[in-house]
C-alpha cells in the first residue's frame, strides 16, 4: 500500500452540514477502494483566486491515506465525476522524513515585504512554521540564511469611514460579477 494526500474543494453553495455530508461521501469512497483513512482535516470556505463553475467560494478539504495503486485510478474518475467537487488533487507521500501537514502552523496574515528574495520562511505570501521542530534537525547559521529586512511603506493617511469587510467583499463581488462576461 502507499500513502497518498487529496486535498480537494468542495462547491461554496453548501451550507456546513451539507459539505460534512459530501465529505463523508468521499470518505467513503476511499474506503470503497482499500484505502485506510489516517488523517482528514477541514480548512474551511475559503474565497477561491477566481471562480470555477461560477463559484467564487470553496470548502477545502485535506485528506492523508493509505491505498493500494489500483484503487487510485477508480477514486481520480470518481471524483472527476462528482458534481459537488470543484477541483481535487491526489499525491503520492513518502512518509518517511517529511513533516505531516498536520504538524505545520500556518500564519495567514501577509508577509512583510523584504528585500532579500530568498527566506525559507517565506511561502506564497504565508509564513509556514514548524509547531514541534525535531531535535535531531540543523538549522543552518546566519551567513547561509539572509534575514528578512523590512522595507519602509510609504506615508499614507487612511481614510476616516470605516468600511465592514463583508460589505467590501460583497460590492467586490457585485463588481466581478458585472465585469465578467
Amino acid at each position: 500500500m502507499n500513502h497518498y494526500e487529496i486535498l480537494y474543494i468542495v462547491s461554496g453553495v453548501y451550507a456546513d452540514n451539507e459539505v460534512d455530508t459530501h465529505t463523508k461521501r468521499v470518505d467513503d469512497l476511499i474506503k470503497k477502494y482499500g484505502g485506510t483513512i489516517h488523517f482528514s482535516q477541514r480548512w474551511g470556505r475559503k474565497k477561491l483566486s477566481y471562480p470555477i463553475n461560477h463559484q467564487p467560494h470553496g470548502y477545502y478539504v485535506y485528506t492523508e491515506f493509505d491505498m493500494g495503486p489500483d484503487g487510485i485510478n477508480s477514486l481520480e474518475k470518481e471524483m472527476r465525476l462528482a458534481q459537488e467537487v470543484l477541483r481535487h488533487q491526489v499525491l503520492r507521500r513518502e512518509t518517511v522524513g517529511q513533516p505531516n501537514l498536520s504538524e505545520l502552523h500556518i500564519i495567514t496574515e501577509p508577509a512583510m515585504p523584504i528585500k532579500s528574495a530568498s527566506v525559507p520562511t517565506q511561502a506564497g505570501g504565508l509564513r509556514v512554521e514548524m509547531k514541534d521542530m525535531p531535535k535531531d534537525v540543523e538549522i543552518p547559521s546566519g551567513e547561509e540564511i539572509a534575514s528578512p529586512q523590512v522595507m519602509e511603506a510609504p506615508a499614507t493617511t487612511l481614510p476616516t469611514d470605516s468600511v465592514n469587510k463583508e460589505e467590501l467583499e460583497q460590492k467586490l463581488d457585485d463588481i466581478l460579477k458585472n465585469d465578467i462576461i
